[in-house]
C-alpha cells in the first residue's frame, strides 16, 4: 500500500514538474520573442536620425501612404487563413492551410498587379501623390514577400521555433536599414526608401523558407485537395469575420495619412508620420509588454471574479497614468525642440505635430491594455463596434476640417482631441462592462 502511494505521489510530482516547467517555457517563449522584436525597434530607431538627413519630409511622405496602403492590401493577402496555422493539432494536417495560404496569396499579388497596373495613375493621383504612380511595380513585390512571410511566421510559431523569429526580426529591421541608408547615401530617391521598406519582408522570408524546407518537405506527402477544401471551409469565419473586423482597424489606423495626403501633400504627411513613429515607440513596448501582463493576470483571474479584475485595472491605469505624465509634459513643452535636435532642422515641424499628438498617445498609453478586457467576457461583438465608431470619427474630423480648410497643426490638433475622447471613452465602457458582471455576480 504504501509503496503504491509513493507511486501515485511520485507521479504527481512529475506532473506538477511539467506544469511548471511548461509555464517556464511560456514565459521563456515570450521573452525571446520580446527580446528580439525590442532589439529590432532599437536598430529602427537608431537608423531613423541618420535617414531623416538624408531623405526629405516629402520622401518620407511617400513611403508613409505607400506603407499604408500595403497594409490594407496585405490583410487580404491570406485572408487569415494564416492565424490558424498555428492551431491544427499536428504538421501533416497544418502543411495544407500552409500551401492553401500560399495560393491565396499569389492570386492576391497577381490581383494586385492587375488592379495597380491599369488604375495607379488614377489612385495615386486622388491623393496628390503623383510620385509615387512610378512605383506601383512595388506594391505586388511587397504583398508577395508580406504575405510569405506571413505564412513562415505563423508555421514557425507552431513549430515553437521562437529563436528564429527573433533573429529574423532583427535581420529584417537590419537589413532593411541598410538599404535605405546605403541607397540613399548613392542618391536614389525615394526610391532607397521604398526599396529598404519593400526587401524587409523577403528578407526575412528567404532565410524562414531554407530553415523550413526540411519540416515542410517531410509533411508535404499529407497535402490533398480534399484536405484543403475541408480547412478553408472549418476555418471560414476567419474571412468572414476576423478580416472585415481587422480591416476596419487598420483603416482607422491608416486613414488619416492618406487624408493628409490628399488635403496637404506628401511633406505634410512625412512629417506627421515621423512624429507618430516617435510617439509610438514607448506605446509599442512598454504599452505591449504591459498588455501582455495585464492580459495574462486577468485571463487566469476568468470572468468569474470581476471585482479583482476590476481592482488590477484600475491599478494599471493609475501607474500608467504616473508612469506617463512626465513624458508626456516633455513632449508638450519640448518636442519641437527635441525633433531638431534628433532628426535634424528640417524636422522641426514633426515636433510641432508630436506636441499636439502628445494627448492622443498619453490616451493610448493608458487604454491600450484595458482591451483585453472585452476578450476574458467574450465580448468581441463590442470590439468590432468601437472600430466602427472610431473609423466614423475619423471621417467626422475630416471632412470638417475639410469643409472649413483647416491647417495642417489644426487639423491634426483636432484629431488628436477627438481620438484622446474616443480613447476615454473605451475607458468607461471597459470599466462599465466589468461593473455589469459584478452586479450580475451579485445577483446570483
Amino acid at each position: 500500500m504504501v509503496s503504491m502511494l509513493d507511486r501515485l505521489r511520485k507521479k504527481l510530482n512529475n506532473l506538477s514538474f511539467l506544469k511548471q516547467k511548461s509555464r517556464n517555457d511560456v514565459f521563456k517563449n515570450m521573452a525571446v520573442l520580446a527580446s528580439g522584436a525590442i532589439f529590432a525597434r532599437l536598430i529602427g530607431f537608431g537608423s531613423t536620425p541618420i535617414l531623416t538627413r538624408i531623405y526629405t519630409p516629402e520622401d518620407f511622405g511617400l513611403l508613409a501612404v505607400f506603407m499604408a496602403a500595403l497594409a490594407m492590401i496585405t490583410l487580404f493577402a491570406t485572408l487569415r487563413y494564416s492565424v490558424a496555422i498555428p492551431l491544427l493539432k499536428n504538421d501533416g494536417i497544418a502543411i495544407n492551410l500552409v500551401f492553401a495560404s500560399v495560393f491565396i496569396v499569389l492570386i492576391v499579388t497577381c490581383l494586385t498587379i492587375f488592379f495597380f497596373g491599369f488604375f495607379s495613375s488614377i489612385i495615386f493621383d486622388a491623393f496628390s501623390l503623383n510620385n509615387l504612380g512610378a512605383y506601383w511595380w512595388l506594391l505586388p513585390v511587397a504583398v508577395l514577400g508580406s504575405g510569405l512571410y506571413e505564412i513562415l511566421k505563423s508555421w514557425f510559431t507552431r513549430q515553437k521555433d521562437f529563436k528564429s523569429l527573433a533573429k529574423t526580426d532583427v535581420y529584417v529591421t537590419a537589413g532593411g536599414a541598410i538599404i535605405k541608408i546605403g541607397l540613399g547615401l548613392l542618391g536614389v530617391k525615394p526610391l532607397g526608401l521604398l526599396l529598404g521598406a519593400v526587401f524587409t519582408n523577403i528578407i526575412g522570408a528567404a532565410p524562414l523558407i531554407f530553415k523550413a524546407y526540411y519540416s515542410i518537405k517531410i509533411n508535404i506527402r499529407y497535402l490533398s485537395v480534399t484536405r484543403i477544401k475541408f480547412l478553408l471551409k472549418c476555418y471560414v469565419e476567419y474571412p468572414k469575420y476576423r478580416l472585415p473586423s481587422q480591416f476596419i482597424l487598420v483603416l482607422s489606423q491608416q486613414a488619416p495619412l492618406f487624408v493628409l495626403a490628399s488635403l496637404f501633400g506628401s511633406g505634410t504627411v512625412g512629417q506627421f508620420s515621423l512624429a507618430l513613429m516617435a510617439l509610438s515607440i514607448p506605446v509599442s513596448l512598454l504599452g505591449n509588454t504591459t498588455g501582455q501582463a495585464y492580459y495574462a493576470e486577468i485571463a487566469k483571474i476568468g470572468r468569474k471574479n470581476p471585482e479583482k479584475i476590476l481592482e488590477i485595472s484600475k491599478d494599471v491605469v493609475k501607474k500608467l497614468f504616473i508612469f506617463s505624465i512626465i513624458p508626456f509634459f516633455i513632449l508638450l513643452f519640448a518636442a519641437p525642440w527635441l525633433f531638431s535636435i534628433i532628426f535634424g532642422d528640417m524636422w522641426y515641424e514633426a515636433g510641432e505635430y508630436a506636441r499636439l499628438l502628445s494627448i492622443y498617445m498619453l490616451a493610448i498609453f493608458i487604454s491600450a491594455p484595458l482591451v483585453n478586457v472585452l476578450s476574458v467576457f467574450e465580448n468581441q461583438l463590442l470590439f468590432f463596434k468601437l472600430n466602427i465608431i472610431r473609423l466614423g470619427l475619423l471621417v467626422g474630423v475630416f471632412l470638417f476640417t475639410w469643409l472649413m480648410n483647416f491647417t495642417p497643426s489644426e487639423t491634426i490638433f483636432l484629431y488628436s482631441i477627438v481620438m484622446s475622447s474616443f480613447f476615454v471613452y473605451v475607458n468607461y465602457i471597459v470599466f462599465k462592462i466589468i461593473k455589469h458582471e459584478i452586479r450580475i455576480r451579485n445577483k446570483k
